[in-house]
């Protein structure tokens, strides 16, 4: 009985075919075996369905993106690449300025001026904001940056007493 309802709601759990079919190709011992043997073809059409899929945990999104980068990588694949880089830095929490780094190296100067200001403005990256314009030489940029936060901090804290 239990079955036949989560057969009847298929629509609500893309798991449930791949249950029944047996198939395990979501699995990352899976796609860490295809790119072991050197299948990256099947790898990268694994990990763009789960992307895709998994979509709404931005957690998975990334850790898939940077599998995906890591092929592309090792392809030479380089507008894949470029690419999976954009959607992983505008699109995906920023730790590090890794991804942002490379990206910066395959951009032209334009491209670069424009994406730095996307990635100054995202909310994506507000925890490496100051390492990143420190990193650019905005210096002044992060001192204005900085005074406001301090500002909006002091007037949080007065508030709130």
């Amino acid at each position: 009985m239990v079955i036949l309802d989560s057969i009847g709601n298929y629509k609500n759990n893309f798991m449930i075919p791949i249950a029944l079919s047996g198939d395990r190709s979501y699995n990352k011992d899976n796609i860490r075996r295809y790119v072991l043997e050197g299948e990256l073809d099947e790898a990268v059409r694994i990990l763009k369905e789960s992307k895709e899929l998994d979509s709404g945990y931005p957690g998975l999104a990334a850790q898939y993106s940077r599998q995906l980068i890591s092929i592309y990588e090792t392809q030479a694949d380089e507008k894949a690449y470029k690419e999976e880089l954009q959607y992983y830095v505008f699109e995906c929490p920023q730790h590090d300025l890794e991804h942002i780094e490379k990206l910066k190296a395959v951009c032209t100067e334009q491209e670069w001026e424009r994406y730095r200001e996307q990635i100054l403005q995202s909310r994506n990256s507000y925890s490496i904001l100051y390492p990143f314009m420190e990193a650019e030489g905005l210096y002044e940029r992060m001192l204005e940056c900085m005074q406001k936060d301090h500002l909006s901090s002091m007037w949080t804290n007065m508030k709130t007493c």
